[in-house]
């Protein structure tokens, strides 16, 4: 009886909330952008008499559609492979957004600018769920042929030209400012981070969204995410939130391509984004 009295007495408790707070829920979802950037009803208020410039660094795909709920908007893309930014200047034409083939590399000063940030004494062998997940669940090379373009290399088309972001900014971009970036080029993203120190700097600049690993080991080191942490609360962002990938290879349905795992939701968070303000 007592458990009973308690359920209807929070029950009730619970419906009381939920109606008081009924108007202020409802406009706060229709502010939303998205699960992954909080940050429409931010930019349409704080920005709303201007554009907002977007960069994508590893703008590989099509545009976020975050970004494209958004009521006014310029769009910057940077990738290294040839061939898609080639298809997506054509699919988005009618648009007029910016496409740019350039490898985006760190800054010559990288270790002179990480060294405040990293931690040395980091023990690879303690971060190994990427390989307990992987099990070489891989494919021949001979097979790469029937692969879509998505699933397949595309080392033949990248460009050699190599840029960084505050490079790119200054030199393609300018007079524009940059107001958001976008970093996700699965390789060098703490890096190329580094890249865009000035950037960070600018008061017009208010957002970032970055992949990064969470437990994983790129050739023999493991990649800390709270290196990004500690360099973006160095120039006064704030995180507000972060999303995780799942991979495994155990439960994929057919062999997968590389010796990494895949994407899967029984799978562990190998990775994710980190969005700062």
């Amino acid at each position: 009886m007592k458990f009973i009295k308690e359920f209807i007495k929070n029950f009730i408790r619970n419906r009381i909330r939920n109606l008081k707070y009924f108007k202020k829920r409802i406009y706060i979802e229709e502010s939303l952008t998205s699960s992954v950037l909080y940050f429409n009803n931010y930019i349409e208020n704080k920005h709303k008499e201007n554009f907002i410039n977007i960069l994508d660094v590893g703008c590989f795909g099509q545009i976020p559609e975050y970004f494209e709920t958004l009521r006014n908007f310029n769009f910057y893309g940077i990738d290294i492979d040839t061939e898609e930014i080639n298809r997506q200047i054509k699919y988005y034409k009618e648009r007029k957004f910016n496409f740019f083939n350039y490898k985006v590399v760190e800054p010559d000063n990288l270790e002179e600018l990480r060294k405040n940030f990293v931690e040395p004494a980091l023990k690879k062998d303690h971060y190994v769920i990427e390989r307990v997940q992987c099990y070489l669940h891989n494919i021949s090379s001979s097979k790469l042929s029937n692969l879509n373009k998505n699933q397949n290399y595309t080392n033949n088309y990248f460009t050699k030209k190599k840029i960084t972001i505050d490079d790119a900014v200054y030199n393609l971009i300018n007079p524009k400012e940059i107001n958001f970036l976008k970093i996700d080029i699965d390789s060098n993203d703490h890096e190329v981070l580094y890249g865009a120190d000035n950037l960070l700097d600018n008061d017009n600049f208010f957002g970032l969204q970055i992949e990064v690993d969470f437990a994983k080991v790129k050739d023999n080191t493991y990649r800390n995410y709270i290196e990004v942490l500690r360099y973006m609360n160095s120039k006064n962002f704030n995180l507000i939130n972060f999303v995780n990938y799942k991979y495994s290879s155990e439960l994929l349905p057919t062999k997968y391509l590389y010796n990494f795992p895949g994407p899967n939701d029984n799978g562990s968070p190998l990775m994710g984004d980190l969005v700062f303000f």
